[in-house]
């Protein structure tokens, strides 16, 4: 039988006990990725002697799994439900991190990394759509906020408390540690609604959503952006002085947490369209500051700038993405879109390499920030008043 969600035309309410428990779920995940994430290049040249190379394909491992499984796990959350891609995916994914006590050469590390990108696409697809499935239909961009909230909480505490784990621990008890956090995420996900959207049997097949491809496009395109940050920010702020550049990562933390709260309320009334192209335009700022205000000051201020900025892309792309989809391809809408992410990162880490190693340092951030600009004209194009948002 398929579930039937709750009716979101008939109700202004947000908050629900599933809806706090998908939340908490996504919050005890990413914070046990959080854990493994920050201390495992560390792990992989202090303990299995690797390289640069080698930090790449443990690191890079678990976003080429997360692409290829969102292809896949769209599907089934249409067809088996939502509560069932966040337990398996949960459950895969925790098995991945436990496997790393195991661990004794790159190529296992890569694989237990394949196993929790693949565990993480179906988690947090099912997280997300679940969110939609509740809310009413004129706050799900505010719900979208809400589920990445979770992800800057959960990195923003995270990291910190692996770097001082790190000193005092082994590495297998952190590996224990964040197993035992992703059950908790497990056992959360059981009150997420069994809602299927499809009748139709499930078939092993790439799912592609249209209707999705336009959101995918300017979020692509987005994190090709932003990925100068990721992948680069540590070294810039080492370049011009700052002797503990990780406090780039915690200045984008904290103001994209006091940002997502800030707008929530008031997303879907600003609108996807109006809203992502403010987001990029000041993404453009923020890469703009990092890559020509070379001082330590310009590398924080441009840091603080894109917290207030990039963290509101994703929600407003995600929730015209469902909104466009057809009742029974909802979840493979959310895995459509929701791919870009993880292409975006791999992509624009390949590319921003090669243009440090031809113009230095500043060059990712300030082509990042030409890009930005160039997607608020994609962004303008394809967003276009979506009706069931409202």
């Amino acid at each position: 039988m398929v579930g039937t969600p709750p009716d979101p035309t008939t109700a202004e309410r947000l908050l629900s006990l599933p809806f706090v428990a998908l939340g908490l779920s996504s919050l005890f995940y990413y914070f046990a990725l959080a854990l493994t994430t920050t201390v495992l290049p560390i792990y992989v040249v202090d303990v299995l002697e690797g390289g640069g190379v080698a930090v790449g394909v443990a690191m890079g491992s678990l976003g080429v799994a997360a692409v290829v499984a969102r292809l896949f796990v769209g599907t089934a959350g249409d067809t088996a439900g939502r509560r069932t891609l966040v337990v398996a995916g949960s459950l895969i994914a925790g098995m991945g991190m436990l496997l790393l006590t195991v661990a004794e050469s790159v190529p296992v590390v890569a694989a237990c990394r394949l196993l929790t990108g693949a565990g993480e696409a179906a988690a947090a697809v099912g997280i997300a759509t679940a969110m939609q499935d509740l809310v009413p239909a004129n706050r799900r961009t505010e719900a979208a906020i809400y589920y990445a909230l979770t992800l800057s909480v959960s990195f923003g505490a995270g990291a910190p408390v692996a770097e001082w784990l790190r000193p005092r621990v082994d590495f297998d008890f952190i590996w224990l540690a964040a197993a035992a956090i992703t059950a908790i995420a497990t056992l959360l996900g059981l009150l997420a609604p069994a809602h299927r959207s499809s009748q139709a049997q499930y078939r092993f097949r790439p799912a592609i959503v249209r209707s999705s491809l336009g959101p995918a496009l300017i979020l692509f395109l987005a994190m090709i952006s932003f990925s100068a940050f990721i992948a680069f920010v540590v070294l810039r702020g080492r370049d011009v002085g700052i002797s503990q550049p990780g406090l780039a990562f915690s200045a984008y933390a904290a103001v994209s947490i006091v940002a997502r709260i800030g707008v929530g309320r008031f997303a879907d009334r600003i609108g996807p369209r109006r809203l992502t192209t403010q987001a990029l335009a000041l993404t453009a700022v923020g890469l703009a500051v990092i890559g020509g205000w070379s001082t330590p000051t310009g590398v924080l201020v441009g840091a603080a700038v894109l917290g207030a900025s990039h963290p509101l892309i994703f929600p407003a792309t995600i929730a015209v993405a469902y909104a466009r989809a057809g009742t029974e391809e909802r979840t493979a809408a959310v895995a459509t879109a929701t791919m870009a992410l993880d292409a975006g990162i791999a992509v624009g880490a390949i590319a921003w390499g090669g243009a440090v190693s031809m113009s230095g340092l500043p060059a990712p951030f300030l082509l990042g920030a030409g890009l930005c600009a160039l997607t608020i004209l994609v962004a303008r194009r394809l967003l276009v008043e979506t009706p069931n948002l409202t």
